[in-house]
């Protein structure tokens, strides 16, 4: 199994992220750069806000009409305080579009009525995680310590569930939604959670999972989530020795695997993002990026599964490109 290690990776001295979108993988920290995956050339977006001393968790919103409108969540802190920014990104690949003063930059997030979105009960919250979700990618799950987490509908920017979970921590947390069933799995450190929300009803629920020996020690991994799998890298043991380790999690078999292979190096405080095409994930390490392909840690019926979800993402994308030309008829014949 290899891992291919990017040159003039763009340092990062505070906490980052990373967001796919198309071609290029965006990475947060006090400077956002955006990588392309094909050019495979950093090019520089914006800085934060000087009063922004940290960034904890960053999404993406996604439009289902329209795959080129891209809006991203920043959680963090500065000035004493917390913050949740929000940006409309732009590609800066694209030479001949018009990038204007109204995006990629990070401003405050606002309702309807130009309001701050405020954290309500968020306000004392530490290490925050989120994800976007929802039968129409219209809720934000935001998980917090201690042991807490709220869902916020983007669409009314309103908070519509806070609720007190079994566990504290969040070192890693993962999302899928089927049948207006959002399932989320979180693990930190021995303890594991299957977290079910249900829209219709607004409830959540609450299951254990199994957490193995090998990981529960950990803290500060890299991780992604790969069609039912989840992929860890990396890590801190006990607080105080970095890891080069990978392990793998299957959601549906609830089984771990450690694998022999490890990363190049040992590395904690990282982050990883899977490619859009599925195909590669890349592991941002603060001073290194590297990726590696991701049916290298698949076995058969994994990779058969992960062939299928790729087969319908091109059935997506060809759909997403008929809705488009179609719009652009429409506004020939207006």
């Amino acid at each position: 199994m290899k891992f291919f290690v990017s040159t003039n990776f763009k340092k990062q001295e505070n906490s980052f992220g990373c967001v796919a979108h198309k071609d290029e993988i965006l990475i947060c920290g006090r400077a956002w750069y955006s990588y392309h995956t094909v050019k495979q050339k950093y090019k520089l977006v914006c800085y934060y806000p000087q009063y922004i001393t940290t960034t904890e968790s960053v999404v993406k919103i996604i439009n289902n009409n329209d795959s080129n409108d891209v809006t991203l969540l920043s959680f963090g802190q500065g000035n004493g305080g917390k913050h949740i920014l929000i940006m409309k990104y732009v590609s800066v690949w694209d030479e001949e579009k018009y990038i204007s003063q109204d995006n990629n930059q990070w401003i405050e997030f606002t309702d309807k009525q130009n309001k701050p979105v405020i954290l309500e009960k968020l306000d004392s919250y530490s290490k925050p995680r989120a994800l976007i979700g929802g039968s129409n990618n219209n809720l934000l799950f935001i998980t917090y310590e201690p042991n807490n987490i709220s869902v916020l509908d983007l669409n009314t920017c309103e908070y519509v569930n806070h609720s007190k979970l079994p566990i504290n921590g969040n070192s890693c947390f993962v999302l899928r939604t089927a049948n207006k069933i959002n399932e989320m799995v979180l693990f930190c450190k021995k303890a594991g959670l299957s977290i079910k929300y249900d829209e219709d009803k607004n409830k959540l629920t609450c299951k254990d999972l199994p957490v193995c020996d090998d990981v529960a020690g950990f803290s500060g991994y890299a991780y992604v989530h790969v069609n039912n799998c989840i992929l860890f890298f990396g890590g801190l043991l006990n607080y105080s020795e970095y890891s080069n380790s990978v392990y793998k999690y299957s959601i549906k078999e609830k089984k771990w695997t450690t694998f022999k292979p490890t990363l190049p190096f040992k590395t904690a405080a990282s982050a990883a993002i899977l490619s859009e095409d599925n195909k590669w994930v890349h592991v941002m390490c603060g001073e290194a990026h590297i990726k590696t392909r991701v049916e290298e840690w698949m076995n058969k019926k994994e990779k058969e599964e992960l062939q299928m979800k790729e087969d319908d993402n091109v059935v997506n994308m060809n759909c997403n490109l008929l809705y488009y030309l179609a719009k652009q008829n429409e506004n020939k014949i207006d």
